[in-house]
């Protein structure tokens, strides 16, 4: 006997556009790799309310922020 699946729900945050959390990041090494990659991941394996923007990345060296910033996404650095 075949039965039909039930219909895919889309939650309300997925369906209406969500308002931006911008976030800023303070350094940029290791845990800074690791946090970004999280900050890329959030939107996609969990349901929230915001839409997670990863907007700026600090550092104490201007050259070595400006190639995070890149390497990460970060839209200012």
């Amino acid at each position: 006997m075949v039965t039909s699946l039930p219909k895919a729900t889309t939650t309300t945050t997925t369906m209406a556009r969500r308002r931006p959390l911008r976030v800023a990041m303070v350094g940029h090494a290791f845990m800074g790799r690791a946090h970004s990659n999280a900050l890329r991941q959030a939107n996609r394996f969990f349901d929230l309310p915001y839409e997670v923007v990863a907007q700026v990345v600090v550092g104490r060296d201007a050259a070595r922020v400006e190639t995070a910033r890149q390497k990460f996404g970060f839209q200012e650095g």
